[in-house]
């Protein structure tokens, strides 16, 4: 649970048998949270959604559903201007003991200067070691840009797709990064950025 405002109301301890305070009781009333169900208790929430074990049908959201599509997610968000340095400690560290990593971005050869700008943020992030990359899209220059970084790193290009428009690093297929705008604009600072940061261990897997 995450922060944010949870509301209640008064018919919410009557139903469940639980004693309410006398305290709580006047500001329920005062705030006119009593006589109300789940769903409109929910409208007052900063969120809008009510946590349940068993019911996946909005505004209810399954904490126990693998599939559940609105999840609790670790969120970095830079607006213009904003110093990422804390943002790319973070994904190095994510990499850090990585095996396999898998690299999705359909943009990372659009052009030379690109392509160098996003092998060198790569660079920065993973793990000078014994590692598999698939790097969706990648041309035969960046490839060799890629693995020139590291004697170490396995490099496999693979073919984009047409249903894919986010930007992915997936970790031993377990944590999977998405990136709102690409490798290139992690560090650069002409526009806003944000990273997901999910946990993948049970789910489909993406690629």
């Amino acid at each position: 649970m995450k922060g944010g405002r949870v509301v209640t109301c008064t018919k919410q301890y009557t139903d469940t048998g639980l004693k309410l305070q006398m305290s709580l009781q006047k500001a329920l009333t005062k705030a006119k949270l009593t006589d109300l169900s789940l769903e409109e208790v929910a409208q007052r929430t900063p969120y809008k959604i009510i946590l349940s074990e068993s019911s996946s049908t909005f505004p209810y959201v399954n904490i126990n559903d693998d599939d559940e599509k609105i999840e609790n997610d670790l969120v970095g968000s830079y607006e213009k201007d904003d110093d990422r340095q804390k943002a790319i400690m973070h994904l190095k560290s994510l990499c850090q003991r990585a095996s396999h990593v898998v690299i999705y971005d359909k943009y990372i050869s659009r052009d030379s200067t690109q392509e160098h700008t996003d092998i060198n943020f790569l660079e920065k992030i993973l793990p000078k070691k014994v590692l598999l990359i698939d790097c969706f899209e990648l041309n035969d220059t960046g490839k060799t840009d890629l693995e020139s970084r590291c004697s170490d790193w396995r490099v496999t290009v693979l073919p984009g797709s047409a249903s894919h428009h986010d930007r992915y690093i997936i970790i031993d297929q377990k944590v999977e990064i998405i990136l709102s705008s690409g490798l290139y604009h992690v560090e650069n600072k002409d526009m806003d950025f944000t990273y997901i940061v999910r946990y993948i261990g049970k789910k489909k897997k993406r690629f």
